[in-house]
């Protein structure tokens, strides 16, 4: 029998196999891929085969965090239940980049590029810790998952987010929104309280400190100042997701917020410290316009001047006193900010095959045992 024919009639035998077969591995090759729209409806970038979101530097709130600290340090480490050793953390974000699944290089539509760019996404989010020890400078804590928390992304035509006045973050259409959190553990060292430095080192808006009253550069010492450090927080994967179908095109299993190798710094040097955050915001569900004014958004009017005299309605205000990170006897300052960068691992939902699907796999296994008893009985 020539080879050509042997090929045939052993193709014959496995063929549907090796077809259902090579029908999963495909399939098992884009795993953690995740279909993406960046514009959903409102644009024209299509879908993309991305893994992540890749948000840019921002600002990480505690809110009630030096008071947490304080308080875990005056029980011997015992924490109470009637001491308060908690703290939300607040941050808000603004995407700069999509991870492509399959090169892992960095994807930035159009749309979002540019001098004038035409759509942006942001993203805010607020949970709660608990401070677990106290080593020397270096405070560590857990996430609460008993407390309400949320992350929410919004898409806005009028890109209009600007880092120092903390606005913008919370308008356009929500788009995703999540609810739970799983556990998570984090750190902050301080490394140096003395010399103090300016909180705001960054650069990019032209100005060179932002909280410094009069002249600029400051005068050293002056303007709102900041203890030196840096700390780490664990993955923190979000569920009870709601998302809006033109952009997020498949289920979604989880979504994380990945924080970078040195997710907390002080001081800030890559983005403007925000004087404001937003509180929850007024969408209920994905997919929903934002209209009207929510009270708990931040205005867009910044002072050059110290923290304190950030006075304007809405959002939060850091109490940070004039150190960022210091307790000071009788000065209301029970907040601690840093710096932080994070990105969004996206994994997609498991699919489960159709009933066709199974027949085919059926199918193509039936094939393979066929083949395989005749091999046997030949062989005898």
């Amino acid at each position: 029998m020539r080879l050509s024919e042997k090929f045939k009639r052993v193709s014959r035998g496995i063929g549907s196999g090796v077809l259902a077969l090579s029908l999963s591995a495909g399939l098992a090759g884009v795993a953690h891929a995740y279909t993406f729209d960046p514009d959903g409806t409102f644009g024209t970038t299509g879908d993309l085969n991305i893994s992540a979101l890749d948000w840019g530097p921002s600002s990480f709130l505690a809110l009630g965090g030096v008071t947490a600290i304080n308080n875990f340090n005056a029980t011997s480490d015992t924490c109470p239940a009637l001491s308060n050793c908690s703290f939300d953390v607040i941050t808000h974000a603004k995407l700069v980049g999509i991870t492509s699944a399959t090169t892992g290089n960095n994807l930035i539509p159009g749309t979002f590029t540019g001098d004038t760019p035409t759509f942006e996404m942001t993203m805010v989010a607020r949970f709660s810790e608990n401070v677990t020890k106290v080593d020397g400078n270096t405070a560590s804590f857990t996430v609460d998952t008993s407390k309400a928390m949320y992350v929410e992304i919004y898409f806005d035509t009028t890109p209009d987010a600007v880092a120092v006045s903390g606005s913008g973050f919370t308008d356009g259409r929500l788009i995703l929104k999540g609810t739970l959190l799983l556990n998570s553990d984090g750190t902050f060292a301080v490394t140096s309280f003395s010399p103090t430095v300016a909180l705001d080192q960054a650069v990019g808006d032209g100005n060179i400190n932002d909280y410094c009253p009069g002249v600029d550069p400051c005068a050293a010492g002056a303007g709102q100042q900041s203890v030196t450090g840096n700390g780490d927080q664990g993955n923190l994967t979000v569920g009870g997701l709601t998302i809006d179908g033109t952009f997020f095109k498949q289920a979604l299993a989880s979504f994380g917020l990945q924080f970078a190798n040195a997710s907390l710094n002080l001081p800030f040097v890559t983005v403007d410290p925000s004087d404001c955050f937003a509180d929850y915001a007024a969408a209920t569900g994905s997919g929903t316009a934002i209209t009207g004014t929510n009270t708990s958004d931040c205005d867009t009017l910044h002072v050059d001047d110290v923290m304190s005299a950030q006075t304007t309605g809405g959002g939060f205000r850091p109490f940070i006193g004039p150190v960022n990170g210091i307790l000071i006897a009788g000065v209301n300052n029970t907040d601690f900010m840093a710096q932080t960068d994070f990105n969004s691992p996206l994994t997609a939902a498991a699919v489960v095959p159709e009933p066709a699907s199974f027949l085919l796999l059926g199918a193509g296994l039936l094939g393979m045992g066929g083949y395989a008893r005749r091999r046997n009985r030949k062989s005898k």
